[in-house]
């Protein structure tokens, strides 16, 4: 449940996340990356454009890895 804070406006402590977590995962990303959001809602806009998952909202911010480059390289070169 999103509670905002009563005095100041940061977050006191961000716990480690294992990636297996998934969405919780992409959710500890943003909240390191986003500023001064107010909803969960506002976590996942970026550019005006609200996403359907904290995965999909931090690939739109580039602040994951795309593997695509990687298996595209890897086809190149066998053949």
């Amino acid at each position: 449940m999103w509670k905002p804070r009563k005095i100041g406006r940061l977050i006191g402590r961000i716990h480690s996340v294992s990636p297996k977590l998934g969405e919780v995962y992409f959710l500890r990303i943003l909240l390191n990356k986003v500023k001064g959001p107010k909803s969960f809602e506002e976590i996942r806009t970026v550019n005006g454009e609200e996403f359907p998952t904290f995965r999909d909202a931090c690939y739109a911010l580039v602040l994951l890895d795309d593997d695509k480059e990687y298996v595209d390289a890897i086809k190149e070169a066998s053949h």
